[in-house]
């Protein structure tokens, strides 16, 4: 498995700002010129359909969501399924009337910006899309952190 993992392609999801509308972070992909920007729910103690996933390392897989279509799939996240990466803008807390288009899941963008008033990824189905192509929907290894 460590021989498996070390063929892999590694990319990291630095997280970067925390806040009610979302927690915001840069990915970067092992050997690839670009980043892309992300939103994630608050950390609210891994709680399903309100927290951002925890910290940590966790292999993806390319495979079909219901929702989304074929995507990449976040695999052994404790305590929690269905993690996806997917294209959306928002991820605030649904019980402060914040808007959201994230149930745990990684919204994937080109850059941070404002929304209809609220932090959100721009240029997510364009991200989305880039990603897609630069992993070339092969399995990698995610570690998230908090970028220090």
């Amino acid at each position: 498995m460590e021989d498996e993992q070390r063929q892999l392609k590694h990319v990291t999801l630095k997280r970067i700002a925390f806040s009610d509308e979302g927690t915001r972070g840069v990915l970067e992909i092992e050997g690839f010129n670009q980043t892309f920007a992300t939103m994630e729910l608050p950390w609210r103690d891994n709680k399903t359909a309100a927290s951002c996933i925890p910290e940590g390392t966790y292999n993806c897989v390319w495979g079909k969501s219901e929702k989304f279509g074929m995507c990449y799939h976040i695999t052994k996240v404790p305590n929690r399924s269905s993690i996806l990466f997917h294209n959306g803008n928002w991820a605030g807390d649904h019980s402060k009337g914040l808007r959201s288009e994230s149930l745990g899941c990684v919204l994937i963008g080109l850059r941070h910006g404002i929304l209809i008033g609220q932090r959100a990824v721009l240029g997510s189905i364009a991200a989305r899309t880039l990603f897609e192509s630069a992993m070339h929907k092969e399995p990698f290894i995610l570690t998230v952190n908090s970028g220090k």
